[in-house]
């Protein structure tokens, strides 16, 4: 279990510090944000069905008895600190003009 946390710890804080670095909004969407919503939703679900998001959660799952937990809890926390890192850059690029 040790193991899964690092992994998530060292995971936020990589994503912490390139988010300080990022000064532009753009450069958080592919393409410069000129895909329009079904392209994008065609990449992200291209991105969840791959070959290797599955055969990894399905070999967690099928390793350990915690290993599905692990994965929707890995997964959720990605998401929220990634909508939460959008709005601040969202809020950020707002309230600087």
């Amino acid at each position: 279990m040790s193991f899964f946390l690092g992994i998530v710890g060292l995971t936020l804080l990589v994503t912490y510090i390139t988010a300080k670095k990022t000064k532009n909004v753009k450069k958080l969407y592919t393409a410069n944000g000129s895909l329009i919503g079904w392209q994008n939703g065609w990449a992200i679900s291209g991105d969840y069905l791959s070959a290797a998001t599955f055969l990894g959660a399905a070999g967690a799952i099928a390793t350990t008895a915690t290993g599905l937990i692990s994965c929707i809890i890995l997964v959720q926390l990605v998401q929220i600190f990634g909508v939460l890192q959008e709005i601040l850059l969202l809020l950020k690029h707002l309230y600087s003009h």
